[in-house]
Parts: C-alpha cells; structure tokens; sequence
C-alpha cells in the first residue's frame, strides 16, 4: 500500500513526463453479466491489479441494495472470468486493498443480515480479509450499523472510513475475534451524506481525508483529526486509484494520469463508448485498464510515440 506520497496537487507538474499511444488490446470484456439481477448492478466500481497481472472486478450498487455480490477475477492473458469469492454480505464492493495482514474489502453497504446476535450482543461484520488460502472470511465487530468505504496501515493498526448511525463521517478500528471495533474519530455535524470516501495520502504517518457533505478536509495520524488549513480538496471530474494514487483524466483528445511522479498523457483512440468508472494501471507493463458502467471491461496497452 502506498500512503508515503506527497499530495496530489495538479498544477505542480511540469512537462509531460511521455507520450504514448494508446491502443486497444483486447475486445471489451463483460465480466458480470451473468450476475446482472437488473440494469443497475453492473457497475464496475473497483479494480484491483494482482501481482501475476490478472484482475480483480468489484461491482454493485449500493443504493439500489441489490444484495451481496462476489469478488470477480479476469486473467489478462486469456480473458476468462472467474468467481474470487463467494457472495460478500455487501451491497457493492467499492475498493481491494492491500494490506500486510492480505487482501481486504471493506463493507460499503452491508446487507441486513450482516450482523450476528451473540451472549455479548448484537455484532455487525464490517469487512472481508482473504487468507492465505485464497479463500475469504469475514471480520470485524462493530456494535451498529456503518457504511466502511477505505482501509488504510498506520503503525500496524487497520483503520477504516466512511459513515456511522446516525449520519457522521467518522473514522474507526474494525475489531475482531477478540477487540470490539471503535470509533477514533468522527465530525461531529450530522447529515445523510456526511461521510470520509477516501483515504488520500499525506505523509508516511498520516493520511487525508474529505466530507463532501461539509466540504471540510482533515489529517489524520492514527489518532486524531486535526482541520487542513491548506485549502486541498480532491479533484473534480477525476478518476481516482486508491491502490497507486493516481488520477485519470478523461478528454475529447487525450487521456491523461496523473501520477505524484509526473503525468502521463495518451491520444485517445476514439471518442469514449462507454462511461468509464474505476481504473487501475501497470505503468511498469504499459497496461490500463478501464472499467465501464455497462459492466464492460476495456484494456489497452501503450507505445511510445
């Protein structure tokens, strides 16, 4: 996982670092399909790139509370798609994040039966780790209802952000077989979408993160949250990568990334088809991918020009 990055600020860049090509190199792939319970549960919302090159898609729409939905694998050399996991007690899968513990998918909108009753009371799983099997499990012990939208590794310790009853965007620990799950920080202005999307990077120590619903901006270092005075938002009309920090722009003419290293541009191959909405890259391979409202899949490579 990548929090030691600076800031993404966009006018900071210089040149273009290069220029490439874009060129399409597969046909569009339509990896759920065959999960579509109706027209809206085809979103592709997340994808996360594994080490052997192939795909993990998350899908789903968690305001249509279309119930639980699986962690789908594509391998990029044949295209065949592949169930990851059984049906996670989710709404939609949102982001894959790596962690030291493995792979970790935070509960968007968890599904109404999410929670089990126990001797100590009611305890809602807020996520799903994957073990060193493959295979996942689901963790966490929290005592109410919460949308978990970002993980993020500070000093060891998994925190998540998102949203708790009865609408403050909060932050907090997830618990487990053993700790009871808490909150560590959290606004204190209700409001129905007041909610921590994202965990941005800042320092090695600490990281970002931003309410739309008040417009506020806030460092945190793992114990509290403390205002950003600097005036920094996330970015409008972007893309964003939480597994790489970076940004996709995307124009009538190019296509461009902004990386916190330089910003790569490619002339696009021909107007968007579809309505992209996750990405995720290889810059070592030249490889993009793009996941599309439809469901669809489209993968590109680059060549220097």
């Amino acid at each position: 996982m990548r929090i030691a990055q600076p800031p993404l600020v966009l006018l900071a860049f210089g040149a273009v670092d290069e220029k490439l090509a874009l060129v399409r190199a597969t046909p569009p792939l339509a990896p759920i399909v065959s999960y579509r319970r109706n027209r809206y549960s085809t979103d592709v919302t997340c994808l996360h790139l594994k080490p052997d090159g192939n795909l993990l898609v998350g899908f789903g729409d968690w305001s249509l509370n279309g119930g639980k939905v699986p962690i789908l694998e594509v391998d990029s050399k044949t295209g065949e798609v592949r169930s990851q996991s059984e049906p996670l007690r989710t709404e939609n899968i949102s982001i894959i994040k790596d962690t030291s513990g493995g792979l970790v998918v935070p509960y968007t909108d968890p599904t109404a039966n999410t929670h089990e009753d126990t001797p100590a009371g009611r305890k809602w799983r807020i996520f799903a780790r994957q073990k060193p099997d493959g295979s996942w499990e689901e963790s966490g012990d929290f005592k109410q209802a919460i949308h978990a939208f970002d993980a993020v590794e500070l000093d060891g310790e998994l925190f998540f952000c998102g949203s708790i009853y009865p609408g403050y965007a909060a932050i907090f620990t997830p618990g487990g077989n053993t700790t009871a799950g808490k909150i560590v920080a959290s606004e204190q202005e209700q409001g129905d979408y007041h909610r921590f999307y994202r965990f941005y990077p800042h320092t090695e120590k600490s990281v970002r993160v931003y309410n739309p619903g008040t417009g506020r901006a806030y460092i945190f270092d793992g114990n509290d949250l403390t205002p950003d005075e600097t005036g920094w938002a996330p970015s409008n009309g972007a893309l964003y990568c939480p597994s790489t920090g970076y940004q996709l722009f995307i124009g009538p003419l190019n296509w461009r990334i902004y990386t916190p290293e330089g910003v790569l541009f490619w002339d696009a191959p021909a107007p968007v088809s579809h309505i992209p909405t996750a990405f995720t890259c290889a810059p070592a391979g030249k490889t993009l991918w793009v996941g599309h409202k439809d469901g669809s899949l489209s993968c590109y490579y680059m060549e220097r020009r």
